[in-house]
């Protein structure tokens, strides 16, 4: 039986969740060295080592095998852009005034999804800035009321990771995640946000 490439592995996981435990298994180490450089206030190694993984799922889903670019480069460049993604962040963050948004105002009403503010395009640069400066204060805010297992949760919640898929990401790391573990920390999230 062959190994499969990278690029096979990429095309079989994007429909067989066993094929993207298989290239989150390889690529384990690959991601934890890519990571391991990147320091912040607020942000532990391992938080930016389950980014990693958050990049490399994304990737999994966003690679275009006909770009005829390998998986590796491609990951390379996905998750470095995510790590800068942080720093500015937090950076950002560091340079503002306390963030006076409600959280309810933010996630949960129904003409206000946090989907709605990540993925609109049609809306102008002013309204985009906006928007992403909302999405910084909430994540923000996020961080402060939720543990940093309940917050990796929920951020692979929002990216419509189902259980089992959360339970591998969480677990490539050498720690041993339940999908009730999961439930559990999704539940403790719902009544944080509420209060």
């Amino acid at each position: 039986m062959s190994i499969l490439s990278d690029e096979e592995l990429v095309i079989l996981a994007k429909e067989d969740k066993e094929y993207l435990n298989q290239l989150v298994e390889r690529y384990k180490g690959f991601v934890s060295r890519l990571t391991s450089g990147y320091t912040m206030s607020g942000y532990t190694k391992e938080d930016f080592l389950q980014e990693g993984f958050i990049a490399l799922c994304n990737a999994v889903k966003s690679f275009d095998p006909s770009k005829h670019t390998k998986f590796s480069t491609y990951l390379t460049t996905c998750i470095k852009n995510k790590m800068k993604d942080i720093i500015k962040t937090g950076n950002y963050e560091k340079r503002k005034t306390p963030p006076t948004i409600s959280l309810d105002e933010t996630i949960g009403e129904e003409d206000n999804e946090y989907h709605d503010i990540v993925a609109a395009d049609t809306r102008n640069p002013e309204e985009r800035l906006l928007a992403r400066e909302e999405l910084s204060e909430t994540i923000a805010m996020l961080k402060k009321k939720l543990s940093s297992f309940e917050y990796k949760v929920f951020v692979l919640f929002l990216a419509d990771y189902s259980y089992e898929e959360m339970t591998k990401i969480l677990s490539a790391n050498g720690e041993n995640v339940t999908k009730k573990q999961i439930d559990n920390a999704l539940q403790r999230v719902r009544l944080k946000i509420k209060a």
